[in-house]
């Protein structure tokens, strides 16, 4: 059984990044759903920025704000 020395915990652009974790964005107004980009999010806002109660991210439809949804898994290249 994991034990909490065993847990990482994955609150910063950076520990997502790293571990394979994106982001998606969503903005009710225009109801647009979009992929964010990480690298050009974390060259924005630093790559020690939270990833729990970030500031919103402008929406690429209406240019409003629009909240980050949970983190998706990134697909790795197959390797060959």
């Amino acid at each position: 059984m994991a034990t909490a020395a065993d847990l990482i915990v994955l609150d910063t652009l950076s520990m997502l990044y790293a571990h394979g974790h994106g982001l998606n964005g969503y903005c009710r107004p225009c109801r647009g759903y979009f992929g964010v980009l990480m690298l050009v999010l974390m060259l924005e806002r630093g790559r020690d920025c939270l990833s729990i109660d970030m500031a919103p991210l402008r929406c690429l439809g209406c240019g409003g704000g629009a909240r980050s949804t949970a983190s998706s898994r990134r697909r790795r290249a197959a390797q060959v």
